[in-house]
């Protein structure tokens, strides 16, 4: 790296490699979907001048909740509360505000916590329901 924070190439270039490793089949434990997933999770987002951060891939970040979604079918302990964290960056990238259509933490656990009728949230401009996966504890 050069510095504290990746430059953008090196942003891109943790991308493709995860993008790589899911074409080539490669990811298959737990922790191989966790990390892939982290990686889209974290990466992919620069800070604009006026200190707002700017999504540079709104799928990379729903690619990440299903990433998560595998590993926490798999076993892995952490998955389900990052589904929830995933579910809400890609709120936010889409444009949406994740506190009136995504969820909270509460004890550690993620809570459904749209104040918003189902017709608002049938016309959320992401379009992807994350309850189905984070309801069934899969």
């Amino acid at each position: 790296m050069s510095g504290i924070a990746p430059t953008l190439q090196e942003e891109r270039d943790r991308r493709f490699t995860v993008f790589r490793l899911i074409s080539d089949g490669k990811l298959q434990t737990a922790n191989d979907y966790f990390q892939a997933g982290m990686i889209l999770h974290h990466t992919g987002s620069i800070k604009n001048e006026d200190g707002q951060t700017q999504s540079l891939g709104v799928e990379s970040k729903l690619l990440a909740f299903h990433l998560f979604r595998r590993a926490n079918e798999l076993g892995h302990k952490s998955a389900r509360n990052f589904m929830a964290a995933a579910y809400n960056y890609y709120l936010r990238a889409c444009g949406e505000d994740p506190s009136r259509f995504g969820y909270k933490f509460e004890n550690g656990e993620p809570i459904w916590r749209p104040d918003v009728s189902e017709e608002e949230l049938s016309a959320n401009k992401c379009g992807f329901d994350p309850r189905p996966y984070l309801e069934s504890g899969r």
